[in-house]
């Protein structure tokens, strides 16, 4: 019991050291294209919402552990022998995420998610709609700029490759092999609170913290 006891004391004067802020991050994307020649066209709109809760931790609270949330929907569809054929996915993806700050101001990163857990629809003309389960993988990279000492605007770009391995329509379930993948930019919003004066003025003065 007293070694717990003096593990516990460690631990708790080491505390402010090793984390940092907590973050509170929002992101939307938008993707809207046309593909194919005109005997052949091919229309594709995607809308993502992003929100994820993290804390840094470390010397200096430039990794970030957190819980990541992705909802998105996409509509596509294709004209084939005069016939429009159109393809609807709602999805709700969840899983952790890692975060590594690349400058000492936070203002740079590069993130990754695994969402294990997904669940979807999709909606194809002619057809009835279907349940989707599955995995999916997240990676990003990412500017913010601190406006306020916890408010921060910023971008990114964004790829997402989803894995079904599941469907299930009328109550009968299938084992597939689908994937769908993208590459989209994001407006971002982020809350920070916490973490050292020194951390927060290094990520006020964003043109003086670019520094590895």
């Amino acid at each position: 019991m007293s070694i717990f006891l003096k593990a516990l004391f460690v631990l708790f004067l080491t505390m402010p050291s090793v984390f940092g802020a907590l973050h509170f991050d929002y992101s939307l994307g938008y993707f809207s294209d046309d593909y194919g020649e005109d005997r052949n066209p091919f229309d594709l709109t995607s809308h993502r919402n992003e929100l994820s809760i993290g804390v840094s931790f470390g010397p200096n609270g430039r990794i970030m552990l957190g819980h990541n949330v992705l909802m998105w929907s996409r509509d596509a569809s294709r004209e084939v022998s005069s016939v429009i054929r159109e393809e609807e996915l709602s999805f709700m993806e969840m899983g952790p995420k890692l975060t590594l700050f690349l400058n000492q101001g936070k203002n740079f990163y590069l993130s990754g998610a695994y969402h294990f857990y997904v669940d979807g629809t999709r909606k194809i003309t002619g057809s009835a709609e279907e349940e989707m389960k599955g995995s999916a993988w997240l990676a990003s990279f990412g500017m913010q700029m601190g406006l306020t000492r916890s408010f921060y605007l910023g971008f990114s770009l964004n790829y997402h490759t989803l894995s079904i391995d599941e469907t299930s329509l009328n109550s009968v379930v299938n084992e597939v092999d689908l994937s769908y993948t993208s590459f989209y930019p994001a407006l971002e919003v982020s809350f920070r609170f916490g973490g050292s004066p020194s951390r927060s003025r290094a990520r006020n003065s964003f043109p003086r913290s670019w520094r590895p």
